[in-house]
């Protein structure tokens, strides 16, 4: 593990160091047709790759497809290929990878228009998506806390509202009983921050019956 971090970093430009993260989601979802392609990168770049699979399912498909959807990343891997130092041929690894077409077809323009090999422009984007994680990861636990400050403060409205609805309508009025169940939404997401707070638990988006 501390061979391959010290590879990932020596080949690490430094505009992808210092790369802040972006305003918009860092993994949006996108469709799109998968195409088969290979590509020729460096071990360090392999690592970094798979880590991303490894530690949060990220597919070399998502990656670019971030990126490449994100002009200011797409600025960063093109000043990355500048300052990169070349990796000796020796030591590269063809790796067979599966990207969206509208993905490859941008690679593909990038590389024509700014005079950067597209697998150049790939690792970066892989090299770049690692950082990108890693700060995410890193700001994430104190935003999640102010996040839970705002989800309890929420949940202590809609029960005071509830109050107020039984008080108007009585407990066995239906607009009573969808308020409920508003309630306990609330009050599972809560539980779950708290839980992914306390011992790493991941916040399922899909299940809202979980609490913990």
């Amino acid at each position: 593990m501390e061979n391959s971090k010290k590879k990932f970093d020596e080949e690490v430009a430094p505009a992808i160091q210092n790369a802040p993260l972006p305003d918009s989601d860092l993994l949006p979802r996108r469709e799109a047709k998968s195409v088969r392609t290979t590509i020729t990168i460096s071990p360090g770049t392999l690592d970094s790759m798979q880590w991303l699979i490894d530690t949060h399912g990220i597919k070399p498909k998502e990656v670019l497809d971030a990126i490449l959807g994100n002009e200011d990343l797409v600025k960063i891997i093109l000043q990355a290929t500048d300052e990169a130092k070349p990796v000796e041929t020796n030591k590269t690894i063809r790796k067979s990878i599966v990207l969206s077409s509208p993905a490859l077809r941008k690679l593909n323009e990038l590389a024509k228009k700014h005079g950067k090999p597209r697998d150049s422009l790939i690792s970066m984007a892989i090299k770049l998506m690692k950082v990108l994680v890693e700060k995410y990861n890193a700001e994430r636990p104190e935003k999640h806390k102010q996040a839970l400050d705002i989800v309890g403060k929420a949940w202590s409205h809609i029960e005071a509202v509830e109050k107020e609805l039984v008080s108007l309508l009585g407990e066995n009025d239906p607009i009573v009983i969808r308020w409920g169940f508003v309630d306990v939404l609330i009050m599972n997401l809560y539980s779950a921050i708290e839980s992914e707070l306390a011992d790493g638990t991941p916040i399922d988006p899909d299940d809202f019956s979980q609490s913990c």
